[in-house]
């Protein structure tokens, strides 16, 4: 089996509820593709970088995650991520950017790769959303984290996101609120809100159903990439074994926690 992950890479400075500062590899092709080699796959990512995330860029090759292009567009992309010791609030600034992609990238990404499965998730603007459109992804198995679009692309930014090729879409509380879900429900046929400790919602078909949250998910420290991993395990046993949506959910709990404690321990370039 063969994916592709559409995603800049990061790098990430997390402050911890307990005040330590970790410099972090980060970006949804390290965090789904790493979820997705663990099932088998091999793993291609897209996404525009600069020298700022050569670290990370240098970690997902070692693991397996092959980047097709498109390196020396902007400096490349740098988060900060601010966790409340309060409540399980997490906060988000972007320090410097990456430019976007082209329709060319992706057609010769998607030829090279010719993937089983296509996850798009931008983490700021790297993915214009007409992109979700093109006639390249017509006829596979595609899943979309909205995270990119909700951060970059102003007020009422779901109404430019095209459905014509999207079999599931992941969006998280951290992006926006159950409202925003339900308005993507309205355009798309599956949709997966995830709360963190709360679980989930599941749209299909625009009928809702409430899912517990993936056990001991309130232990994780850092959720740095949790939705990245849930959606790479949820495409999976949806798009590609054929589950309900909901059991695919449910399913995917069996690797969630695992998976992010692996990755935890590997992701980490430093600390002050």
């Amino acid at each position: 089996m063969r994916a592709i992950v559409v995603a800049s890479p990061t790098l990430d400075r997390v402050r911890l509820p307990n005040g330590v500062v970790r410099l972090q590899a980060g970006g949804p092709a390290l965090y789904a593709g790493f979820a997705l080699r663990s099932l088998g796959y091999e793993v291609c990512a897209l996404g525009t970088y600069g020298r700022l995330v050569s670290p990370t860029v240098k970690l997902e090759s070692s693991l397996g995650i092959r980047r097709l292009c498109c390196e020396g567009r902007g400096e490349g992309y740098v988060f900060a991520h601010y966790y409340d010791p309060e409540s399980p609030t997490r906060r988000s600034t972007i320090e410097s950017v990456s430019d976007p992609l082209t329709a060319d990238d992706l057609c010769s990404a998607l030829k090279e790769c010719d993937p089983d499965l296509v996850i798009i998730s931008p983490v700021y603007s790297e993915v214009p959303p007409e992109l979700l459109s093109s006639s390249a992804l017509k006829g596979r198995r595609v899943s979309v984290d909205v995270q990119g679009f909700s951060r970059s692309l102003g007020n009422g930014w779901w109404e430019r996101l095209s459905p014509e090729h999207v079999s599931l879409v992941h969006l998280s509380n951290d992006d926006a609120g159950e409202s925003v879900a339900e308005s993507l429900a309205r355009k798309f046929p599956n949709v997966l809100y995830t709360v963190g400790p709360g679980g989930a919602l599941i749209y299909v078909g625009g009928k809702v159903t409430a899912v517990p949250s993936p056990q001991g998910n309130e232990l994780l420290e850092d959720r740095t990439g949790a939705g990245d991993v849930m959606l790479a395990l949820v495409s999976h046993r949806f798009l590609i074994q054929s589950l309900p949506l909901d059991e695919a959910y449910l399913r995917s709990q069996e690797d969630f926690l695992e998976i992010m404690r692996r990755i935890s321990k590997v992701k980490v370039l430093g600390q002050s």
